[in-house]
C-alpha cells in the first residue's frame, strides 16, 4: 500500500507542474502520459517474476487505457472479459501449512462469462456473405445484421501478404475473392490506401480500390515462398519506424499508425518456414516503445486442407509464448469473417478460445 501511496503522490506532484491544471493527480498532462506514469508501468514490467501470467495482461490493459483519445480506450466490459480470461487459463494458488506439510490449494474464481457464453455471442459473418456484400452495388445491398466488431478497424493501416507459389495455385479462386471483401471492407478505414504484397517477388502495390489489388494477382505462380524473409521485411520495416520513435517525447502522436498485417497463405512454406523471429523482433521493439498491447494485428487465413500447414499457423497463434498476442489465425473454409477482420486486434474473437470451445462442443455431439 505504500507504495500505491508514493504512486499517487508522484502523480499529483507532477501534475502540479501543469498550470491551470484541474486534476491533480491525473495521468495525463497536454501533452501525453504523465512520465511518472510511464516510468512506473516500466518498473514493474522490469520486476515481474518469471512465473507471472498476470500482471504482464494488467501492465497491458493499463497502457490501452491510458490512450490520449478516449475513444481509443478499452470498454469496462472488454477489460472484465479479458481479466476473467485470463484468471480462467491461470488459475491463483495459495499455500497452507497442514500438518507440517505445504498444500496447495486452487482458489475458487468468479465464473463471469463461460467461454462458451463469450464465444455463441460473437457477431458472425460467413465469407460467402462478405464476399456478395462486397461485390453487390450498393443500392442492392443489405446491411450487416451486426457491424460493430468493425469498429476496431478505425485509423490504421493495413497490409496485405498473398502466398503467390505452387501450393495456393488450387485455392487461387478463393484467395482472389477473400482479398477482394477484405479490401473492401477495410478501405473505407485507411485514406492512404492499401498496400499489398506478393509472397514470391515481394514487390509493393498500392492502391485505394480492391480492384486494382485484384488485377495484380491474376494468376499464382509456380515457386516456394519464404515466409521469414516475407514477414522479415514488413515487420521489420515498421519496427524500425517504431525505434525510431521511442526516444520521442511519449505521445501516442508520435507513434507510427497502428497497423493490421493480412496474410493469405497454405501455411506450407519449404524455404524458410521461421515466421517466429520476425514476430518476435517487432514485438520486442512495440515494448521497448510502450505501444498499446493491440497497436499491431497479424491475421493468418488459411486455404486448402493441409492440417500440416493450419497446425503451424495454430502454434503461431497458441505457442510463441511471446510478451503479447498479435497473432491469430482462421481457417477460409467455414470460418467467421469478422474473426478474419479483427481477430488478432479484437480480445473477443481470440482463436484459442473459439477453438477450444469449438472442440468441447464437438467432443460433446460424439459423446
Amino acid at each position: 500500500m505504500d507504495g500505491l501511496k508514493v504512486y499517487r503522490k508522484l502523480r499529483q506532484n507532477e501534475t502540479n507542474r501543469i498550470s491551470d491544471n484541474q486534476c491533480p493527480g491525473s495521468f495525463h498532462d497536454e501533452i501525453g502520459v504523465l512520465s511518472c506514469v510511464t516510468d512506473t508501468l516500466q518498473a514493474l514490467h522490469d520486476d515481474l517474476r518469471r512465473w507471472d501470467n498476470i500482471t504482464p495482461l494488467m501492465i497491458s490493459l493499463t497502457e490501452e487505457m491510458l490512450a490520449q483519445d478516449p475513444v481509443d480506450r478499452p470498454s469496462v466490459r472488454n477489460v472484465w472479459f479479458r481479466i476473467g480470461q485470463a484468471l480462467r487459463n491461470k488459475r491463483p494458488e495459495r499455500q497452507t501449512y497442514e500438518n507440517n506439510q505445504i498444500v496447495t490449494h486452487n482458489m475458487k474464481i468468479l465464473n463471469i462469462n463461460s467461454k462458451e457464453n463469450a464465444q455463441s455471442q460473437l457477431p458472425f459473418l460467413g465469407v460467402d456473405e462478405a464476399v456478395s456484400f462486397a461485390s453487390s452495388k450498393k443500392k442492392e445491398r443489405k446491411p450487416l445484421k451486426d457491424d460493430g466488431p468493425l469498429k476496431s478497424l478505425k485509423d490504421r493501416d493495413f497490409i496485405f501478404l498473398v502466398e503467390d507459389g505452387y501450393r495456393i495455385r488450387p485455392h487461387w479462386d478463393e484467395v482472389r475473392k477473400v482479398l477482394h471483401a477484405l479490401a473492401y471492407f477495410v478501405k473505407g478505414y485507411d485514406k492512404n490506401g492499401l498496400d499489398m504484397y506478393r509472397m514470391i517477388d515481394m514487390e509493393k502495390v498500392h492502391a485505394h480500390a480492391s480492384g486494382v489489388l485484384l488485377a495484380s494477382l491474376l494468376t499464382a505462380h509456380s515457386g516456394d515462398v519464404d515466409i521469414n524473409m516475407c514477414l522479415t521485411k514488413i515487420l521489420g520495416e515498421y519496427g524500425s519506424k517504431v525505434d525510431a520513435k521511442r526516444n520521442s517525447l511519449f505521445s501516442l502522436s508520435k507513434r507510427p499508425k497502428p497497423l493490421v498485417v493480412y496474410v493469405l497463405t497454405t501455411g506450407e512454406w519449404d524455404c524458410n518456414d521461421d515466421a517466429k523471429t520476425p514476430i518476435k523482433d517487432l514485438i520486442d521493439s512495440l515494448n521497448n516503445a510502450h505501444c498499446p498491447n493491440k497497436h499491431v494485428g497479424i491475421q493468418f487465413i488459411h486455404f486448402g486442407n493441409s492440417e500440416d500447414g493450419w497446425n503451424r499457423l495454430v502454434q503461431l497463434d497458441d505457442d510463441l509464448k511471446l510478451s503479447r498476442d498479435i497473432v491469430d489465425a482462421e481457417k477460409f473454409d467455414g470460418g467467421n469473417f469478422f474473426k478474419m477482420l479483427v481477430g488478432s486486434i479484437n480480445d473477443r474473437f481470440d482463436a484459442n478460445g473459439e477453438r477450444l470451445v469449438r472442440k468441447e462442443q464437438q467432443s460433446s455431439k460424439s459423446s
